[in-house]
């Protein structure tokens, strides 16, 4: 395993190597590709409408706190690497109304194809562990085709963008970005812009 696995392991919650033989396997209940239905998405659009401004000041808020190693509400945490960068917060402890989790994820995607990129594929997973039903969502996100039109080097703009919703027995957001450092692409945009982008 290499040592940008290994920490990303340690901060995003994956089973280290050591520890696998002593956890539950999960048993896959239901996946697929994610698909609202029509009931969900007018409930997605009442709280955009009404609470996603509250939302994104109050994770704004926590972000800046985080930053400056200050008690902060959602325990955020940074990963920072040469080709991968990115944050992982807690839903669970928000001030603003969040009827589901993954409302949040659909707002900050949102804020996401506003900078040009897409959805390549989207996920869901249903899963029980230690007799606990839990559900994960990942939304793959990437810049246009157009952009690697011609010859190189391409512009990758911010890289690849993962963003993950992980409910169990708490419900967290993972953000991750990675980049490409081959001569085939120009450097990436640093992701303190991204950040900015999406919450300031």
């Amino acid at each position: 395993m290499s040592y940008a696995n290994d920490i990303l392991e340690k901060l995003f919650g994956g089973n280290r190597s050591e520890n696998r033989t002593e956890k539950a396997k999960p048993l896959v209940l239901d996946s697929g590709q994610i698909k609202r239905s029509q009931d969900q998405r007018n409930a997605y659009d009442d709280w955009q409408k009404t609470c996603s401004q509250d939302f994104f000041f109050e994770v704004k808020q926590n972000a800046i706190f985080s930053q400056k190693n200050l008690t902060e509400a959602l325990n955020f945490i940074w990963f920072d690497a040469s080709t991968a960068n990115g944050f992982q917060f807690d839903l669970s402890e928000m001030k603003t109304p969040l009827p589901e989790a993954w409302f949040a994820l659909e707002a900050i995607k949102e804020k996401i194809n506003t900078l040009g990129y897409s959805a390549a594929n989207a996920e869901f997973s249903v899963f029980e562990i230690d007799d606990l039903l839990c559900r994960k969502e990942w939304i793959y996100l990437k810049t246009p085709y157009q952009t690697r039109i011609g010859k190189p080097p391409y512009a990758q703009r911010f890289g690849n963008i993962q963003l993950e919703m992980n409910q169990q027995k708490k419900s967290t957001i993972k953000l991750l970005a990675t980049t490409y450092s081959d001569r085939n692409y120009l450097d990436p945009q640093p992701f303190e812009e991204l950040v900015e982008a999406l919450f300031y």
